[in-house]
């Protein structure tokens, strides 16, 4: 009698870098660059590598200091993308229109940060019929 052995399972390929398929899906929500301010500065890096650094980062537990030059100069993710220091509230019609969830019939729910507990986004959560899960500003969810 042979011992039983456990069915192999199914692994999930790792992602290292960003594929068309995705880039097509990501790409919209990220905004224009900015003009130059003047000469000078590092030049720009390309959004798709910024992002595939990022995920080389994720994945890897390399520190930015450590990021190989192919994926950009190195430098914190705040200083590298764009809309890093933008408020997360601008963004939620963006996101939402790009996300693609499909589910069974029931009540959708979403948790957000007390960063997105504003008037305008639980109206634009409440118009695409999302039960709305936001802890109250000043409140410490630490």
């Amino acid at each position: 009698m042979e011992p039983e052995t456990e069915p192999k399972k199914e692994r999930i390929p790792t992602i290292w870098t960003v594929d068309d398929e995705l880039w097509a899906k990501i790409e919209p929500l990220i905004p224009p660059p900015k003009p130059a301010k003047g000469p000078g500065g590092r030049p720009p890096v390309a959004d798709r590598i910024v992002l595939n650094g990022i995920l080389y980062v994720l994945r890897s537990g390399c520190p930015w200091k450590h990021v190989p030059k192919e994926f950009g100069s190195g430098i914190p993710l705040s200083a590298t993308v764009r809309s890093a220091n933008k408020h997360d509230k601008t963004q939620v019609v963006n996101v939402l229109d790009a996300l693609m969830l499909t589910g069974p019939e029931c009540d959708q729910h979403i948790c957000l940060d007390n960063g997105y507990d504003y008037p305008d986004v639980h109206q634009e959560l409440a118009s695409r019929s999302y039960q709305v899960h936001i802890p109250f500003r000043g409140l410490d969810t630490s």
